[in-house]
C-alpha cells in the first residue's frame, strides 16, 4: 500500500480516483467542472493536498482537499471520504486519518470531512475517526429523484411549493441555456443580473469562463426566467457524476412579492433529468443548534422540494487552542443562495 499525493502525480491520481468516485455517496461537485468552477470563484483556495492510498492498483480511500484560511476542507465544503468499502483495511484508514491529521496539523485550525451513512461505511472507519478525537453530527442533503418523473416529482413537494411551481408555470416564461443551447449573450444577461442583485460584481472573469464551459460541455445547464418581458431570475446547475447540483441563483429582490425561484428550480430539475441524471441535489439541510434563524428558514425551504433524503455524518476536529472558537464559515455549503 502507497500513500500517493495529487500534487505529484494528478494523472494517476484522477485516474485510480475516477474509478472509486462512482461509489461516492454525495459526489459533491469537486471533480473536473467542479474544480475548474470553485477554483475560479474563490480566490483564496489554498494549496492542492489530495491524496490516496492505493493497494493492488486501485484506491482503497481517497480525499480531494486544501487548506483555505485554517480550515481544511474542499472549496470551503467538507471533504467527502471516498471510500472502498472491499478493499478498505483499518490499516487504510488510519493511514489516511494520519496523513489528514499532518497536514491539519501544518496550518488548519479545523477539519471537515463527510462520511456515508452508519451501514454503509465499515464501522471501524467511524470508529477510527472518534479514536483520532473528532466530533460527529448528522448531515442531511436534500435530493429529488429524477426518473420518476415531472408528475412524482411535483407530487412529492410540500403543498405550497406545488402551488408556487404551477403559478410560475402560468405566468414566466422560461429559457434553458444548455449545451444544445448555448448563447454568449444568455450568460451576459445573467452576468448582468448577478451583478444587479448583489450591488457589485462579485464574481471574476474566470468563474464565468468556468461557467460557460461547464454548459457548453454539458456537464451543466442554466435557466432564465422571464416575468412581464423582463429578466427577474437566473439559476444555475453543475452535473458531477449522476447528481445534478444546485451552484447559484440570482433573482430580482424587488419582485420578490412573486415566488421567483420555485418554478425555475423546477425546469431545473426537468432539464436535469433529461440530460441523464439520477438526482437533484439542493443542499445541506441540516439543523445544527448553531444554525442562524435565516440558514433554518432556507433549510425549511431546501426540504420543500423533496421528501427525499442522503444521509451521512459530518465529522469536526479542531486544534486544542480552537475549541472554544467559532466553526469555519461552512454556510456556503448549505448555499445561502438557494433562498427564495
Amino acid at each position: 500500500m502507497r500513500l500517493l499525493r495529487r500534487h505529484a502525480d494528478p494523472d494517476q491520481f484522477d485516474e485510480l480516483v475516477g474509478l472509486q468516485l462512482e461509489g461516492c455517496v454525495f459526489g459533491l461537485p469537486l471533480w473536473s467542472v467542479g474544480r475548474k468552477y470553485y477554483g475560479s470563484t474563490l480566490a483564496d483556495i489554498g494549496a492542492e493536498l489530495s491524496f490516496l492510498l492505493e493497494d493492488q492498483g486501485r484506491s482503497v480511500i481517497a480525499v480531494m482537499c486544501d487548506v483555505t484560511n485554517g480550515y481544511f476542507g474542499r472549496y470551503g465544503m467538507p471533504a467527502e471520504v471516498l471510500l472502498d468499502e472491499a478493499g478498505a483495511s483499518k490499516r487504510a484508514v488510519s493511514e489516511a486519518i494520519g496523513e489528514i491529521r499532518r497536514l491539519a496539523a501544518e496550518n488548519a485550525k479545523t477539519v471537515e470531512l463527510l462520511t456515508p451513512s452508519p451501514g454503509r461505511a465499515p464501522d471501524f472507519l467511524s470508529a477510527s475517526l472518534v479514536a483520532a478525537g473528532f466530533e460527529a453530527e448528522p448531515h442531511f442533503r436534500a435530493v429529488v429523484d429524477l426518473p420518476s418523473g415531472p408528475e412524482a416529482i411535483l407530487a412529492d413537494m410540500r403543498k405550497g411549493h406545488r402551488q408556487q411551481v404551477r403559478w410560475g408555470r402560468d405566468n414566466f416564461i422560461i429559457s434553458l441555456v444548455d449545451q444544445e443551447r448555448s448563447n454568449f449573450a444568455d450568460f451576459e444577461s445573467y452576468r448582468a443580473l448577478h451583478a444587479e442583485v448583489a450591488g457589485r460584481v462579485t464574481r471574476n472573469e474566470a468563474s464565468w469562463g468556468a461557467m460557460c464551459e461547464a454548459v457548453a460541455s454539458g456537464a451543466g445547464r442554466l435557466v432564465l426566467s422571464y416575468f412581464e418581458g423582463r429578466l427577474v431570475g437566473g439559476t444555475l446547475i453543475l452535473d458531477s457524476m449522476n447528481t445534478a447540483f444546485y451552484a447559484s441563483g440570482a433573482y430580482r429582490r424587488e419582485r420578490f412579492d412573486k415566488p421567483l425561484s420555485h418554478y425555475p428550480i423546477y425546469a431545473a430539475m426537468i432539464s436535469s433529468a433529461a440530460a441523464g441524471n439520477r438526482w437533484f441535489d439542493l443542499g445541506d439541510v441540516s439543523l445544527s443548534p448553531r444554525m442562524s434563524d435565516k440558514e433554518r428558514s432556507i433549510s425549511y425551504f431546501k426540504r420543500g422540494f423533496s421528501s427525499h433524503l442522503k444521509v451521512g455524518h459530518l465529522w469536526r476536529w479542531r486544534a486544542p487552542a480552537d475549541v472554544s472558537a467559532s466553526p469555519p464559515p461552512s454556510a456556503a455549503f448549505r448555499d445561502a443562495k438557494a433562498a427564495p
